[in-house]
């Protein structure tokens, strides 16, 4: 029974934070749509718009592991219990950050952020994804590593973002050093995160959400050469680090079967 409410609270989590996504744009919520906020907040790491277009690939992709999750036939999966409540706690968390983002209540905002990307990053570590598991289906890895490896990804730099847009707002000066500047050290911060998310795991998921978020950053600020080129140095330092952890996690090849000895 304890499966069950799960899978159905599950379902209703993810019904609830889509509604409430389309309905941020399509109304939008309190009159302002994301862009216009966002445009409100300057910041040196919000990406250029088309790069949101992702949420489009997140929300897909989280389609497909709630309705796989649903299935009858997995109610008895490990995963489910790993997970728990914590994808319908990441969906509250989501639809708290788009209600205080939208009505302005920014300060508020940034600690629903960071409470989605902690509860995404329990997620990840409870079911180890990116670690190597033979027993693990292709379905599993497509519908329940690959969307959650997805949504962090994306959140991963969000949460960066919404700092600098929130800090920028309440006229915090970054110790009077430049705002290129503290642009191009979160992006490493990010290289940092990222590092340590894809050490030892095979992830490459992630690391696209990434790299994908910094050229963002690059087309947005193509006039800015500091922030342009740092865009692209930590693109590759990620691109790099997935690699790497590719190669770590690689499964050793199997030993080879003694030959019984003739006389």
């Amino acid at each position: 029974m304890k499966r069950q409410y799960l899978q159905v609270t599950n379902i209703a989590a993810f019904v609830a934070v889509l509604t409430v996504n389309i309905l941020s744009s399509a109304l939008p919520i309190n009159g302002r749509s994301a862009g216009e906020i966002s445009d409100a907040l300057p910041s040196f790491f919000t990406p250029a718009g088309y790069t949101f277009s992702i949420w489009g690939l997140i929300y897909t992709a989280l389609l497909g592991f709630t309705i796989y999750q649903a299935l009858p036939a997995q109610r008895d999966k490990a995963f489910l219990g790993r997970i728990g409540g914590l994808f319908a706690i990441s969906s509250v968390a989501n639809i708290a950050w788009l209600l205080a983002w939208h009505y302005g209540y920014y300060a508020l905002s940034m600690l629903f952020m960071v409470s989605l990307l902690v509860t995404l990053i329990l997620i990840y570590v409870r079911l180890e994804i990116g670690r190597p598991n033979p027993s693990l289906s292709s379905a599993d890895k497509l519908l329940i590593q690959a969307p959650f490896s997805l949504y962090l990804g994306w959140i991963t730099v969000a949460t960066i973002a919404n700092i600098a847009s929130v800090t920028a707002y309440l006229g915090w000066d970054g110790f009077g050093i430049d705002g290129q500047v503290w642009s191009a050290v979160m992006m490493l911060v990010a290289v940092v995160v990222a590092g340590a998310l894809l050490f030892n795991r095979r992830n490459l998921a992630y690391a696209g959400v990434l790299v994908w978020a910094l050229f963002g950053i690059r087309a947005a600020y193509t006039d800015v050469a500091l922030i342009a080129n740092t865009a692209v140095v930590a693109a590759v330092l990620i691109t790099l680090l997935a690699l790497v952890g590719y190669w770590r996690t690689r499964q050793p090849a199997a030993p080879a079967t003694p030959q019984p000895q003739t006389a």
